[in-house]
């Protein structure tokens, strides 16, 4: 509150006759409206008088009064054309009467308003229906969404004046016997019931169209589904729905009067049409047609399982046997689908089955066949000779292997068979004895007895009756010989029995060879070269032959101790070099140095070396030494 000195002075300019006295002045500002006029009553603090001040968008704007404090104060908001009031906002608060008014004045003030844009919806007045319109009405009616519904029962059409920009919804609701077919929204069809209008931004027109309907309903079907083609009313559209037996089962449609229907019937497998009956006439076509539905129907059908017959061609040599559970069915016996048949052939003594066959289809006997065509059981046996069991077992130190021979056509085969096999007369057995490692066969026997040409690899045969076949394996044996040796001995021994030149010892056998060189000779190979002594050696599969070289001790050897030197594939080896031996020299007859060097240790190869005579000369810490050597 403030005492305004200006106002007091120009009171003092225009008013000299007045007594003066100081005024309380509260200053409103009215910020420009949009889309509206303000008008505004108060007690003016200029001319103490209550005055009606207008403020409008357009001309030059003044945007405040001056109030008397303490004297009341009215806000009315007057909306343009198709603008409809929101508020009144004073000091940051909003009010929604409208006028508004404050008792008392007490203190500036700001006032501002809002009005929104409306939209004017018609809904042509309905037929057979409801129309139902969810939307945001003028905030004078309501600041929340409104559900209005417009029945057959107003006089005319209906205008609705709806928020612009706001989403509005439409609802048709058929009356009994009717249903929907499709709304206009200004001048656009749309078969969406409800449909809507996302933000609506023009004023609308709303017709709704609805059309008499009947509901038919379709019985279940059990096996087979039912197809029914006619006209919806939702937007008079042509239309197919398929009845099948889901345990969900939906049993109606709702068909467009006056339009036809037709119903098919379409079996599972294995099933055929009946009849069906719509409403209470009862009809053997499929499809049936019903002409201009006028009525609510209720739709039946039915299927039945189809029969299929069996024919049994009577065979030569043979039986055939078709049963349906214990029960046997004879030739131009009728079957359901899906029966469950188990079919049979037999043969005769001395006859085998060599053809079953269901429809010209190869079948195996005993085996069951689900019934889904008409069937035809046929069957062919072919003579065959006797046959024997064929018996053998396995012998120690070997195998047999029993083939027989098969024929066909231009074809031969050798077929492996088992012991205790049916194999038929006249037929060729390859018989092969096959003996372990350092085996050989001893004997085969036929039904026990000895056959002549064992050696026969394989051994056929002809089977003529029930026929046991054996085999018997014993060690193989090699000759052991001696080369005599020249210059020491050699003894060959079987564990700690001495084998002799020319003995037979079995193959396998692990002998031990031992030389024994004379005196002033040593040991140097065995003839396979091989220098151990003694040496372990185990008999193959051929004749052994044994020998053993020895060759003369050596100045060298009798010097440097655990040292040889011998020649052998154009070369001289020196064995056994150790740390004492510092150099090595080769001479030959001319007095040609041909080697002299520090010798590996170990062995050392001198090569290649030409034939002849060398002096080898070995010098060391325990002195000089030489040997004669032979190249050959």
């Amino acid at each position: 509150m403030k005492k305004n000195l200006l106002f007091t002075f120009l009171l003092l300019c225009l008013l000299p006759l007045t007594v003066f006295a100081e005024v309380s002045t509260d200053t409103v500002t009215i910020v420009k409206p949009q889309n509206c006029a303000v008008k505004v009553n108060f007690t003016s603090a200029i001319t103490s008088a209550v005055k009606d001040t207008t403020f409008t968008q357009s001309g030059i704007y003044k945007d405040q009064i001056y109030v008397v404090d303490g004297t009341p104060l009215s806000i009315e908001v007057i909306p343009n054309e198709n603008y409809d009031f929101e508020k009144i906002t004073i000091g940051g608060i909003n009010h929604v009467d409208n006028p508004y008014s404050i008792e008392s004045m007490n203190g500036n003030l700001t006032v501002s308003t809002s009005v929104v844009l409306m939209r004017t919806i018609t809904v042509t007045k309905p037929e057979n229906c409801n129309v139902v319109i969810n939307y945001m009405p003028t905030p004078s009616v309501s600041t929340t969404r409104v559900d209005t519904i417009i029945t057959p029962s107003v006089p005319a059409n209906v205008d609705l004046k709806v928020k612009d920009g706001t989403r509005v919804t439409f609802n048709v609701v058929p009356d009994s016997g009717y249903s929907f077919d499709q709304i206009n929204i200004g001048g656009t069809n749309s078969t969406l019931n409800p449909s809507e209008i996302s933000s609506l931004t023009s004023d609308k027109t709303i017709t709704a169209s609805v059309v008499r309907s009947h509901t038919i309903k379709v019985t279940k079907p059990v096996n087979s589904l039912v197809e029914v083609t006619y006209t919806a009313p939702l937007g008079s559209a042509p239309k197919d729905t398929t009845f099948i037996s889901y345990s969900l089962y939906v049993d109606s449609i709702v068909v467009k009067d006056g339009t036809d229907l037709t119903v098919t019937v379409t079996p599972d497998t294995g099933y055929e049409f009946s009849n069906m009956f719509i409403g209470l006439a009862e009809f053997a076509d499929n499809p049936k047609t019903v002409n201009a539905v006028s009525e609510d129907l209720a739709i039946t059908t039915a299927v039945v399982k189809k029969k299929y017959l069996v024919t049994i061609i009577p065979p030569s040599n043979g039986s055939i046997s078709v049963k349906k559970g214990e029960l046997s069915l004879e030739t131009a016996s009728l079957v359901e689908h899906g029966s469950e048949l188990v079919i049979s052939a037999s043969p005769s003594a001395n006859y085998i089955l060599s053809s079953l066959k269901v429809n010209d289809v190869s079948f195996t006997s005993g085996s069951s066949k689900t019934i889904t065509e008409a069937i035809t059981v046929q069957a062919e046996f072919t003579y065959v000779a006797p046959k024997y069991a064929i018996t053998f077992v396995q012998p120690a130190n070997g195998a047999i292997t029993v083939r027989k021979k098969v024929v066909n056509g231009s074809t031969e085969a050798y077929l492996q068979i088992a012991s205790g096999e049916l194999i038929s007369e006249g037929t060729s057995l390859y018989i092969y004895a096959a003996p372990n490692e350092n085996y050989l066969v001893s004997n085969i026997l036929i039904n026990s007895i000895p056959v002549e040409n064992k050696s026969d690899y394989p051994l056929i045969i002809e089977v003529t009756g029930a026929t046991t076949i054996a085999a018997q394996f014993a060690i193989a044996k090699q000759m052991v010989t001696f080369t005599p040796p020249f210059n020491g001995t050699f003894t060959v021994k079987n564990g700690d029995t001495s084998v002799n030149s020319g003995d037979l010892v079995d193959r396998g056998t692990v002998l031990t060879l031992t030389a024994y060189p004379n005196a002033t000779y040593k040991f140097k190979m065995w003839g396979d070269e091989n220098k151990d002594n003694p040496r372990e050696i185990t008999l193959g599969t051929s004749n052994l032959t044994i020998s053993a070289l020895f060759g003369l001790i050596t100045g060298i050897e009798q010097v440097y101790s655990g040292m040889s030197v011998y020649a052998a594939n154009n070369a001289i080896y020196l064995n056994g070099v150790g740390t004492d031996v510092t150099s090595v020299s080769v001479v030959d007859m001319a007095g040609k140095v041909v080697y002299n060097s520090k010798p590996e240790l170990g062995q050392t190869i001198i090569n290649p070396v030409n034939r002849g005579i060398y002096i080898v000369v070995v010098k060391g810490k325990k002195g000089n030494v030489s040997s004669k050597v032979i190249v050959k």
